[in-house]
C-alpha cells in the first residue's frame, strides 16, 4: 500500500473515531465537511463546520474546525469566523469603499490600517477585543497555545495549536475533543451563560450522523479496490442548504493527470444519487481513452483534454459501482 492511500485510509478511520465521540457530545450539530488531502507534498485532514449555521445563538457557534498539518506534527482548532468589514458596515451602515479612499479589502491584517477603521467604528471592534482579553487569559492560566488571527479578508476566529507527535488516532481525537471544549468554555465566558445554554439534543440528529458513516464505510471500500491509481484527495459532507450531502474523490494515473468523482444525493425520487466523472487524460493520450470510453455516453471539452461522465442510480453502493467499473474500462 501507498503512503498516500495509507494517510487517507487511515484519516477515514479517524473520522469514524471523531464520529463516535460526537454521538457522546451533546454540543455540536453533526453537519460536517470531512476531508483529507495533500497539499504542497503536506498531507493533511480536516473536520469543517466553517460557514455551517445549524444553531440559533452566538454561543453555540465556538466551533469553526480542527486540521491536522501531518508534516508537521500539529493540530490545529478554530472557532467559527467573524467577519470584521460585515460588521461594522451592518453595524454603523456604512459601505467601506465609500468611506476610505483606496479602500483594499485585504488589508485587514494589517495593523496601520486596522488602528484607523478602529477609531472610526469603535463599537464594531467589541467582540474582537473581548476573545483577544480572553486568549490573554488562557495562555497566561493555562499555559495553552491560543491566539486570535485575522486574515487578510477580515476573518477573525481563535486558533489553538497542539503538537500530536508519536500521537495514536485515539488520542489525537482526545485532543480534538480537548480544544473543542476550550472553546466551548470560553464562550461560556465571553457570553455569560452556562452548559445547558449550549446544549442539544444529539439524538434528533443520528440520521445525519448515520448518513456519514455510511459515507465514510462506501468511500473507505471504494478506495481499497483501486489499482494502479493515486489518491491525493477525499470529501464528505452532510451540509444540506450549504453544500448538499456529497463524496469526493481526486485521483490521478499514469498517464491520466485528474480522475474526479463526484457522488452526490440528489431530490429526484427516481435517481437517488448521482455519480459524475471528468477525467482527464495527458493531451497525447486523449483520443486513446475516449475511445476507451464508447460504450458510455461522455461530454467532451477536447481543448481542455476533459472527458466527463455522468450517471443517475438508486443506491450510493450502485453509484460507486459505476464509478468503479469505468475505472476499469480506463485501466483494465
Amino acid at each position: 500500500m501507498n503512503k498516500a492511500l495509507k494517510n487517507i485510509l487511515e484519516s477515514l478511520d479517524l473520522f469514524s473515531c471523531f464520529l463516535d465521540r460526537i454521538e457522546k457530545y451533546n454540543y455540536i450539530v453533526p453537519h460536517f465537511a470531512l476531508s483529507s488531502y495533500y497539499y504542497k507534498n503536506a498531507f493533511y485532514w480536516s473536520i469543517s463546520k466553517l460557514g455551517v449555521v445549524d444553531v440559533i445563538e452566538p454561543y453555540q457557534f465556538f466551533f469553526g474546525e480542527a486540521y491536522k498539518n501531518k508534516s508537521k506534527n500539529k493540530l490545529y482548532i478554530t472557532s467559527q469566523p467573524g467577519k470584521l468589514p460585515d460588521e461594522i458596515e451592518e453595524f454603523y451602515k456604512v459601505v467601506l469603499i465609500k468611506e476610505f479612499p483606496n479602500y483594499d479589502p485585504y488589508a485587514w491584517n494589517k495593523k496601520r490600517f486596522l488602528e484607523e477603521v478602529k477609531k472610526r467604528y469603535s463599537m464594531a471592534f467589541n467582540t474582537l477585543e473581548m476573545m483577544e482579553k480572553m486568549a490573554k487569559e488562557f495562555r497566561r492560566k493555562e499555559g495553552l497555545n491560543i491566539k486570535v488571527i485575522i486574515d487578510p479578508d477580515g476573518e477573525y476566529y481563535f486558533k489553538i495549536t497542539y503538537d500530536t507527535k508519536n500521537l495514536d488516532i485515539k488520542k489525537e481525537i482526545d485532543m480534538v475533543f480537548e480544544g473543542i471544549e476550550v472553546l466551548r468554555r470560553i464562550y461560556q465566558l465571553m457570553y455569560n451563560v452556562e452548559d445547558r445554554d449550549q446544549r442539544i439534543i444529539i439524538g434528533t440528529f443520528m440520521d445525519e450522523l448515520n448518513l456519514l458513516r455510511t459515507y465514510i464505510y462506501a468511500t473507505r471500500d471504494f478506495i481499497r479496490k483501486l489499482r494502479d491509481i493515486q489518491i491525493y484527495s477525499i470529501g464528505i459532507r452532510n451540509i444540506p442548504y450549504v453544500h448538499g450531502r456529497d463524496i469526493w474523490i481526486r485521483a490521478k494515473s499514469k498517464e491520466i493527470e485528474l480522475i474526479d468523482i463526484v457522488v452526490l444525493e440528489t431530490e429526484d425520487q427516481i435517481k437517488n444519487y448521482s455519480l459524475t466523472m471528468r477525467i482527464v487524460p495527458q493531451k497525447e493520450k486523449y483520443s486513446k481513452y475516449l475511445e476507451k470510453l464508447s460504450l458510455f455516453k461522455v461530454d467532451t471539452l477536447p481543448s481542455h483534454n476533459i472527458i466527463g461522465i455522468e450517471v443517475g442510480t438508486e443506491t450510493l453502493l450502485s453509484a460507486f459501482k459505476q464509478a468503479e467499473n469505468i475505472l476499469k474500462t480506463l485501466i483494465p
